[in-house]
């Protein structure tokens, strides 16, 4: 599965914790806990999933940057990379339960399904319209 590799930022997260020193008594703040930056620290991170998933889209000729592509054209970057993200841990959890490896079926899998859409969405509008339609493959012309 595509993923962030070595091209991931450096020191993009950051967490919260709460400090238990109080100020003097006499400070506003007194008694009161604060959120503070936590230290930053060396220990390597793990990628989150939408690292993975921006890093998916920026691929060429995958499954993952063709299903961002398609997403991305009607609902925006931001929620065409959590679909990505939604798509990389449902595949993620079937080949970990499943056992199996995983293998890309590429960008024309999505262009396939595409067709056979445009195909249907097509005789059921003329159907609409009340025509019968019958469907056969075009012929080559011999010319």
């Amino acid at each position: 599965m595509p993923g962030p590799g070595r091209a991931r930022a450096a020191g993009g997260e950051v967490a919260l914790v709460t400090s238990n020193a109080q100020p003097d008594r006499g400070h506003p703040d007194a008694g009161r806990r604060r959120a503070q930056l936590a230290p930053d620290d060396d220990r390597p991170r793990a990628p989150s999933p939408a690292e993975c998933a921006w890093a998916a889209a920026k691929t060429k000729g995958t499954y993952l940057s063709a299903f961002y592509r398609q997403i991305m054209r009607r609902q925006g970057k931001q929620k065409a990379v959590m679909a990505v993200t939604h798509k990389i841990l449902v595949i993620a959890w079937n080949l970990l339960t499943t056992g199996a490896l995983y293998d890309d079926p590429g960008a024309a899998a999505l262009c396939k399904n595409n067709h056979e859409q445009l195909r249907r969405r097509a005789i059921r509008q003329l159907e609409s319209l009340g025509y019968q339609v019958t469907v056969k493959p075009r012929e080559k012309d011999a010319a």
